[in-house]
């Protein structure tokens, strides 16, 4: 009854709120104190090259890497290297090379810094 009071005294201030989301915080609030309250959704870590297979940029790196060894390469070349390393290391099977827009990021986050290319 209480939270259904409650709920209403919400709503009519303009929070949305049910009488069981009342009640829910209410025993989170008995049970645990003020951290009770707290946002308990996991806190989300993005990997550091998206969703990209790790073959994948395993493979741009040792392009990246032969590239810095040799003289400035164009970014055709590298996309084309990393291709053939791919090519090479089949080992778990062919992994789908994404998107050309996709693989032009990857390769700006992997030769930041760097001369790589001509850019």
């Amino acid at each position: 009854m209480r939270e259904c009071a409650k709920a209403a005294e919400l709503t009519a201030a303009g929070h949305k709120a049910s009488a069981r989301a009342v009640g829910k915080k209410r025993r989170r609030y008995e049970t645990n104190g003020v951290l009770g309250l707290a946002d308990h959704r996991s806190v989300r870590r993005t990997p550091r090259y998206g969703a990209m297979d790790e073959a994948m940029v395993a493979a741009m790196q040792q392009a990246i890497s032969e590239a810095v060894e040799a003289f400035t390469r164009t970014v055709t070349f590298l996309l084309w290297r990393t291709g053939e390393i791919l090519k090479d290391a089949d080992k778990r099977g062919p992994v789908p090379l994404p998107s050309r827009s996709t693989l032009y990021r990857l390769l700006d986050k992997l030769t930041a810094g760097t001369h790589t290319t001509a850019q």
